[in-house]
């Protein structure tokens, strides 16, 4: 199946281990090949026609040639999705309100405070839609007042 994440994660391990190997073309595709005959009876020359029981052989075999698996990287703390489009509008709006200069702190630590004090939830990924609509609107205000301080200094220095 194309949308099976098991599959996609083998064949992205198997043509990783490909480059790290520093396979060409013909090489590969003759492993391909010697690893899918011993599971049927018309070998094929892709990965991508291999079922999960081949493509674990195919990658038990390219480690046996030195191919690492490398661990999974550690996320940072800080670190914050962005698909959800409520969590991308709220995290350009905090930016936006930062570089105008007028907060004393500006780091993804103070903006879960911020998030905190609005909601209750220690991290902003926890948020629920309507929960984030809460802080982007809060956001929203204090745009509003900072662009509504600018009027009036560029009122008053028309008056002098």
């Amino acid at each position: 199946m194309a949308g099976d994440p098991t599959r996609r994660i083998d064949l992205a391990k198997i043509h990783i281990a490909a480059k790290q190997l520093h396979l060409d073309e013909d090489v590969y595709r003759s492993i391909v090949r010697r690893v899918s005959a011993k599971f049927r009876g018309t070998p094929v020359e892709s990965s991508g026609k291999l079922n999960a029981r081949e493509r674990a052989a195919l990658i038990s075999e390219l480690t046996s040639f030195g191919f690492k698996v490398a661990p999974p990287r550690k996320r940072n703390p800080n670190w914050i999705e962005t698909r959800d489009l409520h969590l991308r509008k709220l995290l350009a709006l905090w930016g936006e309100l930062a570089r105008t200069g007028e907060m004393k702190d500006s780091s993804k630590a103070a903006l879960r405070r911020f998030v905190n004090r609005a909601t209750g939830k220690d991290a902003i990924q926890w948020l629920s839609p309507e929960e984030c609509n809460k802080v982007i609107e809060m956001l929203k205000a204090w745009r509003k007042r900072l662009d509504g301080a600018e009027a009036e200094a560029v009122v008053s220095d028309d008056a002098l």
